[in-house]
């Protein structure tokens, strides 16, 4: 509340495989909600969001053009397994980009030096 006040939030690139897609709801529900990632060693799993309209439409009419090829994900925070969830996660995920120059997506502990390397100011 103050105007002198000044809030950072840390945003750390991940690389992740596409293995899925959760359904849409509302004006989604012809496309898809979601995509569902996950880490190269399966330990870290996120629904991500964050596309465009013309994205979603173009990815959810080739879907398996799609499927098991990695995206860049923004994150803010790795979220640990929690008693309903036995996976790693993230706090915002939110799609950057395809990368069409990759075909292996990031492990559990590259996802976790990278963020630490962004806290560090690395």
């Amino acid at each position: 509340t103050s105007k002198d006040q000044v809030k950072l939030k840390v945003d750390c690139c991940i690389d992740l495989a596409i293995v899925g897609f959760n359904a849409g709801k509302g004006k989604n529900e012809a496309t898809f909600g979601s995509i569902q990632c996950v880490s190269c060693d399966g330990l870290f799993k996120v629904n991500v969001s964050g596309f465009s309209d013309e994205e979603r439409l173009e990815i959810s009419n080739n879907r398996e053009k799609y499927m098991n090829t990695i995206m860049a994900v923004t994150i803010n925070n790795i979220m640990k397994p929690s008693g309903n969830n036995p996976f790693y996660s993230a706090f915002l995920p939110r799609k950057t980009e395809m990368r069409t120059d990759k075909d292996v997506a990031d492990s559990l502990e590259q996802i976790q030096d990278q963020f630490d390397s962004v806290i560090k100011g690395k």
